[in-house]
């Protein structure tokens, strides 16, 4: 597996000895996985093999499920030549009727259409971290609620806005709006409508 790795850039503001640190795990991902589509595309060059790559995660598809297993086994040679694996636990083949999660979209054909959605753990994680801006919120006033609140779900939003996602923003946005609106009533209780 990839380690992450820091590093440390000293920045000079106001003389302080202050760093800016930035993850370059992405960077060493890319540089040992460079080749691995070269490699793909020559071995199956008129077959509809296709690789789609964002820093460690990757997808490929392929054919028939045969093809799948052979570029499986091929990717494991071309990985264990520069000291990595894939995980066993990550690594997952299937038919694209039953769908799978890539970087927390859901992409699955629905009666013959394609179909992405945000992912069922991608919402879990949201909720989750909205849950815990709410605990925290407990003594804060409205205004640094929704300033806590705002970069979180418009990221959130603007993330999975280009894909089939309306149904998963209206069935998420109700509950939210609960978990505001009990904030706001136990934050201010004097103005309660029973």
């Amino acid at each position: 597996m990839m380690r992450k790795y820091q590093v440390q850039v000293p920045r000079r503001r106001g003389g302080s000895n202050s760093a800016l640190l930035f993850d370059i795990s992405p960077i060493l991902a890319n540089m040992a996985l460079d080749g691995m589509e070269d490699l793909i595309m020559k071995r199956y060059p008129k077959m509809k093999v296709h690789f789609v790559r964002y820093a460690d995660d990757f997808v490929v598809t392929t054919p028939t499920r045969e093809i799948a297993e052979e570029v499986k086994s091929l990717i494991s040679d071309f990985l264990a030549k520069r000291g990595l694996t894939l995980s066993e636990s990550k690594t997952k083949i299937t038919h694209i009727n039953d769908g799978f999660d890539f970087l927390g979209i859901n992409i699955r054909k629905y009666r013959g259409v394609l179909l992405m959605k945000p992912s069922k753990e991608s919402v879990k994680k949201i909720t989750r971290k909205i849950g815990l801006v709410l605990l925290k919120a407990a003594a804060w006033n409205q205004d640094k609620v929704i300033q806590k609140l705002n970069p979180i779900i418009i990221g959130w939003t603007n993330y999975h806005r280009h894909i089939a996602s309306t149904k998963t923003f209206n069935r998420h946005s109700a509950p939210n709006f609960s978990c505001v609106i009990f904030f706001n009533m136990r934050a201010q209780p004097s103005n309660n409508i029973s």
